[in-house]
Order: structure tokens, then sequence, then C-alpha cells
């Protein structure tokens, strides 16, 4: 007879990019996983040894891009007492039993889940496992600014706070934005370091295997978004834990902690701004939209290519966010138009299109 043991279960349970971080300082002998066992767990893709390839898929597993491994379990039973081979990983899984007699006892098995290296998933439902947080959280901050639709607006990534961080990971929800890319700053970031799971959901991992610590006024990294309607940038990008959970791995003890994004108001927040018309190129009507730092008189004009006057509006604008409705019968032309916004010393010009 042959035993063997067996669990289902989500593949991603327990595994965090804290686990990428002690995978890569064990491949670049910085720190050596000195445990058979939590070899077998850092084998992600079951090759029997333990390579970037690992790290590769496991980060997709972290980021939601896929839900298995291709050529893994989620779970794995090594016979306990027996010897696990490092080079290349092999283990004995089954218990030979020939012939059963009678009762037979120790005959135990050792459960790894593979990609938890610091076996934080939870072997007991009744008594889940709770990971330990400390206060030393991750402040992301991004700079408050006003975006028009269609725009690609360039965010710089900044934190007060960004100190001995050996990584993170977090969920963005985006509203009015799409995900362009994203750049390095004085850490490494790209491609390789997002999922984009659908047009309003990104994912974010980053793993380093030394401590990195930046100044207040270092740029992270630049996140490139565009903007599906006008609006401030404060309001298209949250943090969440919907599908990788926000936390981030500070100082030589790797204590798991928090991310969280603040927003700084900037001067040219307070500027007034002359917005794009929604939808440009136009049928029927569109809507030319501009923001005012204080409540102020305002006037909205129209013109043609020759620079004839269509049409004016004299606005009492309000405090912030200011939009006005023009239609083609309104306008009673078609092909390209002008439209001017006018307060105080300021104005600004931008160009309409009407379709037939």
């Amino acid at each position: 007879y042959e035993i063997e043991a067996s669990k289902g279960g989500s593949y991603s349970e327990g595994v965090s990019t804290l686990d990428l971080v002690l995978i890569q300082r064990h491949i670049l002998g910085v720190q050596s996983l000195n445990d058979p066992y939590k070899l077998i767990a850092a084998d992600a893709n079951n090759d029997g040894a333990v390579t970037a390839s690992d790290l590769i898929e496991l980060r997709k597993l972290i980021l939601g891009l896929t839900s298995t491994l291709n050529n893994n379990q989620s779970w794995r039973f090594a016979v306990a007492g027996t010897t696990v081979n490092v080079n290349p990983l092999s283990f004995e899984e089954r218990i030979n039993v020939n012939p059963l007699t009678g009762l037979m006892t120790g005959q135990d098995f050792v459960a790894i889940k593979i990609g938890d290296v610091n076996g934080n998933a939870s072997t007991d439902v009744t008594n889940p496992t709770v990971e330990s947080r400390s206060n030393n959280d991750v402040n992301l901050t991004i700079t408050e600014r006003l975006v028009e639709a269609g725009e690609t607006v360039a965010i710089p990534v900044t934190a007060a706070n960004f100190n001995e961080v050996f990584g993170y990971q977090f969920t963005m929800n985006l509203n009015g934005a799409s995900f362009v890319g994203v750049e390095s700053g004085a850490i490494e970031m790209n491609a390789n370091n997002v999922g984009v799971l659908s047009n309003d959901v990104v994912t974010m991992s980053f793993a380093s295997n030394e401590a990195v610590s930046a100044k207040g006024d270092d740029v992270l990294f630049t996140m490139n978004l565009k903007a599906n309607k006008a609006g401030n940038v404060s309001e298209m990008m949250t943090l969440n834990s919907d599908v990788t959970a926000t936390e981030s791995y500070v100082g030589a003890d790797l204590t798991v902690g928090k991310v969280s994004l603040n927003v700084r108001t900037a001067d040219v927040a307070e500027a007034i701004e002359l917005f794009q018309n929604e939808p440009n190129p136009f049928k029927g009507q569109t809507s030319v939209s501009f923001h005012m730092p204080s409540a102020a008189k305002a006037s909205l004009s129209v013109y043609d290519v020759t620079g004839k006057l269509v049409t004016v509006r004299n606005i009492d604008a309000v405090k912030g966010y200011n939009s006005e409705i023009f239609t083609t019968a309104q306008l009673g032309t078609s092909g390209v138009l002008y439209y001017t916004l006018v307060s105080g010393e300021f104005t600004a010009t931008k160009k309409m299109i009407i379709v037939e």
C-alpha cells in the first residue's frame, strides 16, 4: 500500500511579496533558506532548484495575474523523518506500507505551502494565523492636480518615511482613469511589478534583497495614467487589499506594516484651468469645463476659424469645477471652432470640432 496526503485551497494563500524578498536573498546568497522545507516551498515551478524563475511564477500569483502554479500543487506533503535532497530538490511524498498487518503509528507528513517561505499560511481553520503587524507603515504621497479628459498624466510618488523598506504590495482601484505604465525612480519598478487586471484594478509588488531608504522629496517611482474624465488625481486613485493585500516589509526583522496613499496639495491645483471639451469631436452637444480656485466672474466665448465670434456666455463661476453645455444648434455651424475662457487677467483657448 502507498499512503499520501493532499490539500486543496487557494494557491495564493500565505504567499506575499515578503516571500519574494526571502527567496531573492537566498538566491543572491545574502541570507540562505537553511530549512529544507522552506526550499521546497520556494521551488514554485517544481524544477528541483530555487531560481529567478520561481520569483516570476510567484509574482504573477501575488499580482493576481494567475490563480495557479503551472507545474506544482498548492500544498505538498513530505514524509516526516525522511531526507530532503537539496541538489536537486527531491523528497518522499508516499509512505509504503507492505504488508499492512495491524495498527501502525508514527506515519506522519509535513505540510508545505508552496510559495509560503515565511510560513504564515494557516493550517488550522478554527484558529487562522494572524500575522504580527508594526507601526512602520509606508505612507506613499502624490501631489494633487487637476487633469483634463483624455490627458496622459505622470504622477510622481514619494514617501516621507521610506526607511529600510525591503518591499511592499497593494491593490489600486482607478476611478475615471486607466493605467498606462510605471517608471523607475529611487526604486526599480517596471511592468513586471504590475498586474493590470482590468480597466480599474491594478496590483503592484516590489521586493528588494536589501533595505532601501529614500528622502521625502525623492521620487520612488512615477505612475502614468490616462484620464477618462476631468478631475483631481486624488479622486482617481485609492489603495485597498481587494486582490493583493496592502502591506509593507520594513527593518532588519522584515516586520509587516501597512501601505497608505496620501495627497499633498500643490499651488498648481489652485490655478484656473480650462479643460478640453467632452466629447471632442462631437455631434449634438458637448461640455466645456473649467476649474476656479475661487468664485469669480468669467466669460466663455466661441469663435470660428476666421476669428468671428459665434457665441459668448458671461458666467458667475463657482469655486471648483464649472461646466457649460453647448449644442450644435446653438453654435449653428460645423467644423473647427475655438473656445476661450477669460477671468480677470487669465485667458486660455482650446479647439473643438463639430462633425455632421
